[in-house]
């Protein structure tokens, strides 16, 4: 791809016309192959505050430099768009919210109070920034913290949610983080379920293409039988259409959603 950059960069100038193009060759995967890791503007200027984008009629702020990979996750949108419809008229917790994709949309949607969680300072600043910029900052609360603990106060505080949104970032990167992490979604799982209302909803993403969709709904499912509380998985879901699937790279469905309701 290094090798192709030249070609695709020609491509994009004849067929995107892009303001600017940023290369976010910052992967610890490049050492593998003797290439530096950089992050660099090629083409045009990136304003200091950022870019904007809209998604699902919400406006959102993305830092496309300095931001998490591109600063933002296009492949959630219509996992988004459907969360924000289970939250209209509810509360909703959206646990490592990242810059609230889940939870911006939720709100711009009707959404009646909407706390973030995350363990990034940037993040939360840039949640505040777009809950702003969408004009519901007042109904919305962050929390700075990492994602277990803050659930186990949550808990203790015996808060409840009609939605609760969880989508961590991949706890399995290789084939051995299996184990551990599977055990990992277990006990958010486990943790989550408490904090969801009678007849609310769990959304459960991951990003591992490590672990199938049998694999992750078997721990979470496991994570959320310890609550006691009868529940049924109302939807799986996957990425948005633009992250197709290749037939014979499994690895390309590794996007994964659950969505679960608590009956009582």
């Amino acid at each position: 791809m290094e090798l192709l950059w030249p070609h695709i960069e020609a491509a994009l100038q004849q067929f995107v016309k892009p303001r600017a193009i940023v290369l976010k060759n910052d992967t610890a995967a490049r050492e593998q192959e003797s290439l530096e890791q950089y992050v660099r503007v090629v083409h045009g200027t990136i304003p200091s505050g950022g870019i904007q984008i809209v998604e699902n009629g919400t406006s959102f702020h993305v830092d496309v430099v300095e931001g998490q990979k591109t600063g933002w996750f296009f492949d959630q949108r219509e996992n988004r768009a459907w969360v924000a419809q289970l939250a209209q008229g509810g509360s909703l917790l959206d646990v490592f919210c990242h810059t609230g994709g889940f939870g911006v949309t939720a709100g711009r949607a009707g959404a009646a109070n909407i706390t973030f969680v995350d363990s990034s300072a940037p993040a939360l600043h840039m949640v505040e920034k777009n809950a702003l910029l969408n004009g519901i900052e007042k109904k919305c609360q962050v929390i700075a913290g990492k994602a277990f603990e803050a659930l186990e106060n949550l808990v203790s505080a015996r808060k409840k949610y009609d939605v609760v949104v969880l989508d961590p970032p991949a706890f399995i990167k290789s084939r051995k983080d299996t184990g551990a992490g599977l055990r990992g979604y277990m006990k958010l799982a486990r943790l989550a379920a408490p904090l969801v209302q009678k007849g609310g909803v769990l959304f459960f993403a991951s990003c591992s293409s490590h672990a199938g969709v049998n694999e992750l709904s078997d721990s979470v499912t496991e994570g959320l039988a310890k609550s006691g509380r009868p529940f049924q998985l109302v939807k799986i879901s996957g990425a948005a259409p633009d992250h197709p699937v290749h037939p014979l790279l499994p690895e390309t469905a590794y996007l994964k959603g659950l969505t679960f309701r608590f009956v009582e």
